[in-house]
Order: C-alpha cells, then structure tokens, then sequence
C-alpha cells in the first residue's frame, strides 16, 4: 500500500500513523510511549519521503493528530529532532480514541525536486 499521493506540481502528501510497518506490509500497533509512537511516525514518513524523491528538509506544511492536547509536550520534543532547522508550519489537532491502540497521526505536504519528479515519471 503507497502512503503517499503524487498531486499536480511538485507537491506531495504523505500520512503515517503510530504503528509500524512490517515485512508483510501489515501494521502493527505499538503499545508505546507517546515518544516512541511519534519517532515511528516520523522514521515512516522520512522513508516515504525519501522513496518518492523528497526529505524531510523539503516538508512545506505537517498536521499532527493527537488523542490528547496533554501529550503536546513530549511530542514537540520528538518533533523537534526531526525538524531542527527551518520548521515547517505546522498544525496540533486534538481528536477523539481511533478504533486501535495508536494515539498519534501525522500527515504532510512536502516539495519534490522537479530533477526527482522528471525521473520518476519516465
């Protein structure tokens, strides 16, 4: 399954959730910390990022689902590993539970080189 959508232009968009990707593509929910469920989602989407020809460093805009408004905290300071430099905007959203034990999610818009982008459309 792609986690990422190639729009028009040089933008792409890229969801991640707080579990982790196995050898047979199936998610597995991790019972973790909300520290090691938003570096997860992060590694994810680097890897996502990087497969489609981006970075991180080429992220325009991220909007991070949360469960609680309480974890805000913890996850900033993960967050701020990931983005030390040059931040992008981004948005905390408070939500209710998912049905699953994962209480983070985090989507972006990010740029892609247009030498990456003529590459993978040949």
């Amino acid at each position: 399954m792609r986690q990422y959508r190639r729009l028009p232009g040089t933008a792409t968009q890229f969801t991640s959730l707080g579990c982790r990707r196995s050898t047979r593509l199936r998610g597995d929910v991790v019972d973790a910390p909300i520290e090691r469920q938003t570096e997860i989602v992060l590694e994810q989407m680097k890897l996502c990022l990087e497969t489609a020809g981006s970075s991180l460093e080429n992220v325009l805009k991220c909007n991070v689902y949360c469960t609680s408004v309480d974890k805000y905290a913890a996850v900033n300071a993960v967050y701020a590993r990931y983005f030390s430099t040059n931040p992008p905007a981004r948005v905390f959203v408070n939500v209710p539970a998912w049905p699953g034990h994962f209480d983070i999610e985090i989507d972006c818009i990010a740029a892609v080189e247009a030498s990456q982008k003529a590459r993978r459309s040949n």
